[in-house]
């Protein structure tokens, strides 16, 4: 029996290497689509995802443990494209999601329901934040594997504008981040 993969090695190496080139853009982006969707744009993204490059390389070379640098960027790298899914069905099917979206649509109507639009803001702004932080992370413990100055090379402003494209669906975020990569 011939383990030949033939035509199909092509299109299965281009997209084992689109989705390793895409996962910081896929982190990036769903960091931003959490923060916009609470009535706020991250520019920041791009000097977050360098941080978190930086930080969690330096944090694997002091302790010998990628999973202390991954601790230390905010999410376990393994579970990559599901972080996409599951913040879909958040923002859709749950309280916390309900929440992030009457912030982000009406500042007056979340005050009218009680809720402290400015923390919720804050909170959305960190979260997006520690997503952006593990993209970071993914680009100098994976692809490439080390840090260099310039790493991120405007994988961060680009993902505004692939949150845009997307139109701030977290599961669209996936297909956008894959044709960016």
């Amino acid at each position: 029996m011939d383990n030949d993969l033939g035509l199909w090695a092509v299109p299965l190496a281009m997209l084992g290497g689109a989705i390793r080139v895409s996962t910081p853009f896929l982190f990036v982006s769903l960091g931003e689509v959490l923060t916009e969707r609470s009535g706020r744009i991250n520019l920041g993204l791009e000097g977050t995802l360098g941080f978190g490059a930086m930080a969690g390389y330096a944090t694997a070379v002091l302790t010998g443990s990628a999973w202390a640098d991954v601790g230390l960027a905010a999410l376990n790298v393994n579970v990559l494209f599901l972080a996409g899914a599951g913040l879909a069905w958040m923002l859709r099917a749950t309280r916390l999601g309900l929440i992030l979206r009457v912030v982000g649509d009406s500042t007056d109507a979340a005050r009218a329901l009680g809720l402290r639009p400015n923390l919720i803001r804050a909170l959305a702004t960190a979260a997006g934040g520690a997503l952006a932080g593990v993209g970071g992370a993914y680009l100098s413990l994976y692809y490439p594997g080390s840090w260099n100055e310039g790493l991120s090379s405007g994988q961060g402003l680009m993902a505004v504008a692939l949150v845009i494209f997307a139109r701030w669906n977290p599961l669209a975020c996936f297909g956008a981040a894959i044709l960016f990569g």
